[in-house]
């Protein structure tokens, strides 16, 4: 039966309308001239109306909806916890984005200069900003949270986190803050957006900011109020510049819903936020300020060795900043296994006798190698933690596509495991040992004696196939990327574990992908069966034989899946393809379907988005996505340096 009834909230602007009905939260999107859809369904329109109608998973319509389109509806009202730096220039920016803002500070004196329109500190333009919003009554200070929450739409919090004595950051006033919204929450009906905008470690969000809030509403997080992670990159003295034309927007988001929302505040200043997991979007902060220092202190450490040297540091740098290749660009940003080669090693300890030999201080310089080394040891006790077996290597020379061997930061990782009496074997397609072996000894005559040992025995390590090192060993090391590598990985037997130094899937490369298509998990090719078994647990509530269906073009991983599920006393169903997939969907009931994501005649994102529109309650069967591009370190016997 169809429920007619009102929607309780709703705010609209020229990307999308978000209302809520009850405890579901619905994204209406609108498309000039007159195009709509409801969360990717389409919905009738009629010149300025919306006929939606929302299904549950088995097919029972909740709602339909009537809805004139009014573009006069004002913008979602925000409420901003903190009116110091952050706070008062986000008061003042979107009040001049036309939004209704309520400012909440505990310190009189700032409510004060407020609501005055005056700027509670220096920054070029902010006075007049926040003297036109109070003129235009979209501006206004208080000291009462409970009030601003109640008559607010989103809440952004941008108290303090001042540094603890230990170098930690103190939470207390977030907490505080937390208390009161949630507190609030309980007794308000509407849908309400908390965004958090103090810089704070990864976790602190979700791990101590969301328990709070929830606790202190009664209410669930996602389906009765939203929560972002949004920081900040606002510079002093450019600040309203920064605002306006921003160098990025980041909005780590607890559900698709909450990012939506808060991105929705942009349009018109960034139309291509960057929508994230919560926990990137706490870290990218740190990472962005501490590169800076970085940058900072590199520059000063290369002026003073300039300027014992008589050179001019200035025209240094500004020669080096002109290479957007390599210097000032994406290029060795990405984390994974150390540095090595002909160049980068000896030139850093060139650089750091020359500052020596000036009588330069360089601490952030003197302790690169020292950084790199401490990866290698990182990477040696990975391995170790996979535990006792011979270890084989894919890749010894310093990086891929190379026959060069000088400095490979594997050379150490190998050496230091022969020393602790563990057996290696090694496979380099590229490696010539005869040149490979005599140029690394010309380059490293100062060489360390474990490295100079393993090069005399290196010629008795090497395999001339991979398929012996596989056979040879119970620990996969691998430190080039390769698709010879990759497929050898995904066919690796149960046992092996795998130690990966340069991320050879990509991590979480596809992961946005199985979600938007429908799919509910994803598992790391080839499965095994106790992650399988999790996976049928977890979603079916531990059935003793769920009716599985398993789709992979692969036959050989049909047939494992469906023995190791046949054995744990499980029904089995087989399909090739996505198309054959849907077929057995439609004429049979699953309990659960294990679906790969790569097939041909019709993939795994395309199957499921079809297994979706299925009448009835088999649309909403749970789809585990299978993938040798998704998340490795799902898998027990693989770890990774560089997640």
């Amino acid at each position: 039966m169809t429920n007619k009834s009102e929607i309780k909230s709703f705010h609209i602007d020229s990307k999308g309308k978000y209302f809520w009905h009850g405890s579901c939260s619905f994204l209406l999107r609108i498309y000039p001239p007159n195009n709509y859809q409801l969360e990717g369904h389409p919905i009738m329109t009629s010149a300025n109306t919306v006929q939606a109608e929302r299904k549950t998973q088995k097919d029972t319509p909740i709602w339909d909806h009537t809805l004139k389109i009014d573009p006069l509806i004002s913008r979602p009202s925000i409420s901003i916890f903190g009116l110091g730096y952050v706070g008062a220039v986000s008061a003042a920016c979107f009040a001049d984005c036309r939004h209704k803002i309520i400012g909440v500070d505990p310190d009189t004196a700032k409510v004060n200069l407020i609501n005055q329109g005056r700027s509670p500190i220096v920054e070029p333009g902010l006075g007049e900003l926040l003297k036109s919003g109070v003129v235009q009554k979209r501006i206004q200070a208080t000291t009462d949270a409970d009030n601003a929450t109640l008559n607010s739409d989103i809440s952004f919090i941008c108290v303090g986190t001042p540094s603890a004595e230990d170098g930690s950051c103190d939470l207390k006033y977030l907490e505080m803050v937390s208390r009161d919204i949630g507190r609030v929450l309980q007794s308000k009906s509407d849908y309400h957006l908390v965004v958090f905008r103090s810089t704070v470690p990864p976790g602190t969000t979700r791990k101590i900011m969301l328990p709070i809030l929830e606790e202190q509403s009664g209410k669930k997080c996602g389906a009765d109020f939203g929560l972002c992670f949004h920081p900040e990159f606002l510079r002093e003295s450019t600040a309203i510049e920064d605002f306006h034309t921003p160098p990025k927007t980041v909005i780590g988001c607890f559900d698709k819903a909450s990012g939506e929302y808060l991105a929705g505040l942009y349009h018109g200043i960034d139309e291509t936020p960057i929508l994230t997991t919560i926990e990137a979007a706490e870290m990218v902060k740190y990472v962005d300020n501490t590169w800076h220092a970085v940058k900072v202190s590199f520059a000063n450490e290369i002026g003073k060795i300039c300027h014992a040297n008589d050179v001019d540091s200035h025209e240094v740098m500004d020669i080096f900043v002109q290479d957007t290749k390599l210097n000032i660009s994406s290029y060795y940003m990405k984390p994974g296994f150390a540095f090595g080669g002909s160049c980068l090693p000896k030139d850093v300890r060139g650089i750091n006798h020359l500052a020596e030999k000036s009588g330069v201080d360089t601490p952030l310089l003197k302790n690169i190698l020292a950084s790199n080394q401490s990866q290698i040891e990182h990477a040696l006790s990975l391995v170790e933690k996979c535990g006792e077996g011979p270890i084989g290597f894919l890749g010894v020379t310093f990086k891929a596509d190379t026959d060069d061997l000088r400095e490979s930061p594997v050379l150490p990782l190998i050496a230091g495991l022969l020393e602790k009496g563990r057996e290696v074997s090694i496979y380099d397609p590229n490696l010539n040992l005869e040149a490979s072996v005599r140029h690394h000894l010309q380059h490293s005559k100062h060489a360390d004696d474990s490295v100079g040992r393993l090069m005399q025995h290196l010629p008795d390590l090497v395999r001339e196939n991979i398929a012996d090192v596989f056979s040879e060993s119970s620990i996969i090391v691998v430190s080039h990327k390769s698709m010879l590598f990759r497929e050898a990985i995904i066919a690796r037997r149960d046992d092996q574990h795998v130690v990966d130094l340069i991320r050879l899937f990509d991590g979480n490369s596809i992961i946005d992908q199985i979600f938007e298509a429908g799919m509910n998990d994803y598992l790391q090719k080839p499965a095994g069966k106790q992650q399988l078994l999790k996976k049928i647990s977890y979603w079916t509530g531990d059935l003793e034989c769920a009716h599985t269906l398993v789709v992979d073009d692969d036959p050989s991983i049909r047939m494992v899946t469906k023995a190791r599920l046949e054995k744990a006393g499980h029904q089995v169903s087989e399909a090739e393809n996505g198309e054959e997939a849907i077929h057995r969907m439609k004429e049979d009931d699953f309990d659960i379907v294990f679906m790969d994501v790569s097939m041909p005649v019709m993939d795994g994102f395309d199957a499921t988005k079809e297994a979706r529109r299925i009448p009835g309650h088999k649309r909403g069967t749970p789809i585990v996505a299978l993938s040798a591009h998704a998340v490795p370190e799902e898998s027990t016997t693989y770890d990774g340096i560089c997640w």
